[in-house]
């Protein structure tokens, strides 16, 4: 590092501060010599020239903060307040930053005063003056903006930038400065990084000096977002579970059991703003059973319909209904007898297959109400006579037997199967929408 420094008190005083944390810092970063001026007071806080850094005369003195960090000294949570820099931390990052930028445009055979300031280089510049001298607390600023507030674009605050790239480096991927231009971002890698923000124990806040908690969520964006933004959005699901689809990226994916809750990031790129489809499981409908199998054994059904509701209540009902084996015998008593009556229960959603239309459900407080049996054709209908009870007993005993058992669920072609296993055998019922 070769900086020429102004030879006056004022930077003298502001040298013998800060030059233990440059030294590190800059140590080849540059060697062609860097001229430190003072700027204009009108001017920026730090302005990149074709031979050196100019500095706002505010960093010289005397006030002991910035007026950046005297916002967060005043205004933030006062839990927060650390994270202020002081008036020299703030100069020495700003230098180094600069001799920094001055090496890319170097290596990019730039001029330092055309590079522009980008999450990309910005960021990258940030990112390794934080690894070389983490004691300043760089990028401490830019981790609490990204956590508490991820709907800014991280084109409006490119030092948020640096958190990108440390991300990627986690994922294994590093990214190499090798241009100006920053690389592509697709949108399921910024919506991960967006749930990374998030992650307490390995996200920007894991090594923090303070508690920082991540944004609550907010209501879902209807309009254009800013590009490079993230959106936390929260989801509950009641008996019927809860799935969201989107025409972006959620993440993490929603697939929610009944009674669970979540927080997913919608990460915007472009500032479009992606449809959301939330909707409960596909099980929720009226379906009517077609045939089934219980252990080697084959049945048929007619005239049973199963009446799923998202409130999670579960309705039979029997309208001249029969099931059983497929055997001759009972088709000729198909043919002659059916059965009328209802029942009713409750069912909740234990787990959401990431395929569409497949999980696990339980079914409890299974009951059915008494059935009566008349015959089939029209003319012989003069009377209906209640099922014997050692009938219904036996159903009521396949009902307990049933009640609190996982039940998986899969939709295919519009029909819908389900299956389980009871205590003696196993057993499946095709379905199809009424």
């Amino acid at each position: 590092m070769n900086l020429l420094w102004p030879q006056t008190d004022l930077w003298r005083r502001l040298r013998d501060v800060i030059a233990p944390v440059l030294t590190p810092v800059l140590v080849g970063a540059s060697t062609v010599p860097i001229a430190l001026t003072e700027g204009r007071e009108d001017g920026p806080v730090r302005a990149l020239l074709p031979g050196g850094v100019a500095l706002h005369p505010a960093l010289l003195g005397p006030d002991s903060h910035l007026s950046p960090d005297r916002t967060w000294l005043d205004s933030a949570s006062p839990a927060l307040a650390p994270l202020a820099l002081s008036r020299q931390q703030r100069a020495a990052g700003l230098i180094a930053e600069g001799v920094l930028l001055h090496h890319m445009a170097t290596e990019l055979g730039e001029s330092p005063a055309d590079l522009p300031l980008s999450w990309w280089t910005l960021g990258f510049a940030a990112d390794l003056l934080d690894q070389r001298a983490p004691q300043l607390g760089w990028l401490w600023q830019s981790a609490a903006g990204l956590m508490q507030e991820p709907w800014h674009s991280m084109s409006d605050q490119p030092r948020r930038g640096a958190w990108f790239l440390r991300w990627r480096r986690q994922q294994g991927r590093p990214l190499r400065f090798s241009s100006r231009h920053a690389p592509a971002v697709t949108a399921e890698e910024w919506a991960a990084f967006g749930q990374w923000c998030r992650d307490a124990t390995r996200g920007p806040g894991a090594a923090a000096p303070v508690l920082l908690s991540p944004a609550p969520p907010r209501p879902t964006p209807r309009a254009e977002v800013r590009p490079l933004s993230h959106h936390p959005i929260s989801w509950h699901a009641g008996p019927a579970g809860l799935r969201v689809d989107c025409g972006g990226v959620l993440a993490p994916r929603v697939r929610l059991a009944s009674d669970e809750n979540t927080v997913a990031v919608m990460g915007s790129v472009d500032g479009s703003v992606s449809p959301l489809n939330a909707r409960p499981s596909r099980l929720v409908g009226r379906w009517l059973m077609r045939a089934g199998q219980a252990g080697e054994r084959l049945g048929i059904a007619e005239g049973i319909a199963m009446h799923f509701h998202t409130s999670g209540q579960l309705e039979f009902t029997l309208s001249n209904a029969w099931m059983g084996p497929t055997d001759l015998d009972s088709r000729a008593l198909v043919k002659q007898l059916g059965a009328s009556g209802s029942g009713s229960g409750r069912w909740h959603v234990r787990t959401l297959s990431d395929a569409d239309g497949a999980g696990i459900v339980t079914l409890t407080d299974l009951t059915i109400d008494r059935i009566s049996v008349h015959p089939r054709r029209h003319r012989m209908r003069r009377f209906a006579l209640p099922a014997a009870e050692t009938h219904l007993a036996r159903v009521r005993r396949l009902l307990g037997q049933l009640a609190g058992r996982p039940v998986a669920f899969a939709l295919r072609d519009q029909e819908l199967l389900l299956s389980g296993e009871l205590k003696n055998f196993t057993f499946q019922i095709r379905l199809t929408p009424a």
